[in-house]
């Protein structure tokens, strides 16, 4: 009897350990997020700033910038090039554990953090949203000590409560950690796992505010009054969430096959290219395509703002350069601004309807067009404009717009991205 009740006590305090650990994990996740928020900002801001004093500096900072920044990714942090989430989604199909903890390391969560805010600095269109991924994954893994045995459900744990805390919406990274990461859970630690994403998503929220990133449209329509618009969008984003990731996983090999340059060299030459096509870009585009993209998404959602038609394909070229590239840096939220794009360019064949409806629309369908993770697309969109009379037709064209990507013979990005960590060149 005092055996039993011995273990038992050792029973819930193991637990009692353990959720403490992944409560803290999710409090560190939330604050961290927020202070790559923050660093991104300002990164952006000066840029900006930047080039206001001298509109030629983005022909210099740009390519040199982006050389730079491959030169030390490529050198000291291979692991930590690109969003971050490929390699998350790697480490889960990994089971060497020194592998693993390569992907999802300190050192190459805190190198991002770095290089992600000077991509922002020299005009790069990313995100961060990705790396909020692969650092909160890193820095949830270091829980692994008190808890060896749930190594892979503390990168889900962490990689959830990174898009979480990065857009302040709890619910949209329970859905992405089962959706894109995880579609087999354990029950055991099911609840630990959620439970750390939702507290760094109210950690974001308790700090910055219930924030919509993309404010509120003021339109209020029927849901099967934009069901024709939304399968259109949806249609074109397919199409063009297939282009950007077979552009995206092709083109970097592609230029090595091409040109005499070897190693490293290789790299940087790329990089540099690609930063000297975002200036030429910057330099023609009447909307600003550097950073996030929030500003004109928001303008275009909130404030049915319109874009010049170039827009779409400014930013669409713009950010797949910068993916290219291999720098630190997302594509969730350029890919929200390429979508909001596309809707308003779809607003000439529907003219009765308002940008920012058709906007919303397709942030949903291109970010879905890219990712194949319908889910998460809708639900992101639904928590950051709080429009949640348009859930049928978000998901009409969320789940048309990756049917169409899939049609074309392409996987999802982060998956296709993924293989490469997995199954490593030698």
């Amino acid at each position: 009897m005092v055996k039993l009740r011995k273990r038992h006590l050792l029973t819930h305090a193991i637990r009692g350990r353990r959720i403490i650990a992944y409560v803290a994990g999710g409090l560190l996740v939330g604050l961290t997020a927020i202070l790559m928020a923050k660093l991104a900002d300002m990164a952006q801001g000066f840029y900006l700033n930047l080039v206001n004093l001298s509109p030629c500096l983005h022909w210099y900072i740009t390519p040199i910038g982006f050389a730079l920044i491959a030169w030390v990714t490529h050198s000291f942090f291979p692991t930590s090039g690109g969003s971050g989430i490929p390699q998350v989604i790697a480490s889960l199909s990994i089971h060497e554990q020194k592998a693993r903890e390569s992907l999802v390391s300190l050192a190459s969560a805190l190198g991002k953090i770095v290089r992600m805010s000077l991509g922002f600095l020299i005009g790069a269109s990313i995100g961060r949203e990705g790396p909020s991924v692969q650092v909160g994954a890193a820095l949830m893994h270091q829980i692994r000590f008190f808890d060896s045995k749930r190594s892979k459900d503390l990168i889900i744990a962490g990689a959830g409560a990174g898009v979480a805390a990065a857009f302040s919406t709890p619910l949209a990274g329970v859905i992405f950690a089962i959706e894109e990461l995880s579609r087999q859970m354990s029950s055991r630690v099911s609840g630990l796992l959620i439970g750390a994403i939702l507290v760094a998503g109210f950690t974001s929220i308790a700090v910055v505010g219930d924030y919509t990133y993309f404010g509120n449209t003021s339109h209020s329509v029927i849901w099967y009054d934009v069901l024709a618009p939304s399968i259109v969008i949806a249609i074109l984003a397919g199409i063009l969430g297939a282009l950007f990731t077979t552009v995206l996983t092709g083109a970097p090999g592609f230029f090595r096959k091409i040109v005499p340059l070897k190693g490293v060299w290789a790299v940087v030459g790329f990089s540099a290219l690609c930063g000297l096509g975002i200036a030429v870009f910057s330099e023609f585009s009447v909307d600003s395509i550097n950073g996030t993209g929030y500003a004109i998404a928001r303008s275009l959602v909130q404030d049915d703002h319109l874009v010049s038609p170039w827009f779409l394909f400014n930013k669409f070229c713009a950010t797949l350069l910068s993916s290219m590239s291999g720098i630190p840096g997302g594509i969730f939220s350029p890919s929200l601004a390429i979508g909001a794009g596309l809707g308003a360019d779809v607003q000439i064949w529907f003219t009765a309807l308002p940008v920012g409806i058709l906007s919303i629309l397709g942030m949903a369908a291109f970010l879905s067009g890219v990712v194949q993770a319908p889910l998460t697309a809708v639900v992101i969109v639904l928590e950051m404009t709080h429009d949640h009379s348009l859930v049928v037709p978000l998901m009409a064209a969320s789940l048309i717009a990756r049917w169409v990507a899939q049609q074309l013979g392409v996987k999802g990005v982060y998956h296709q991205l993924a293989d490469r960590y997995i199954h490593p060149k030698t």
